[in-house]
């Protein structure tokens, strides 16, 4: 067996996530009337590149932050609309 299939594996699931990643992030933006800045910023991160990854999306931020605050961004941005709503 050779890589190409582990690697189309791979891809998928990275396909899935981003797609779950972005759809629920839109959902808790458009839930939320007010936020801390920090959090939508991430969101706003998250739809404007759907194909990055964490790490991108870090690399993106101002000031650029690591891809374990960017997680943690996207989900108190989650959690909050999940708490308002």
């Amino acid at each position: 067996m050779g890589l190409a299939p582990l690697v189309a594996a791979n891809a998928q699931r990275h396909a899935t996530a981003t797609a779950t990643s972005v759809a629920t992030v839109r959902a808790a933006l458009e839930r939320l009337d007010a936020a801390p800045v920090r959090l939508v910023a991430a969101g706003n991160l998250r739809l404007a590149h759907p194909d990055a990854t964490l790490a991108e999306l870090g690399a993106l931020a101002t000031p650029p932050v690591s891809k374990d605050t960017i997680t943690s961004l996207l989900r108190r941005l989650v959690q909050l609309a999940e708490r308002t709503h």
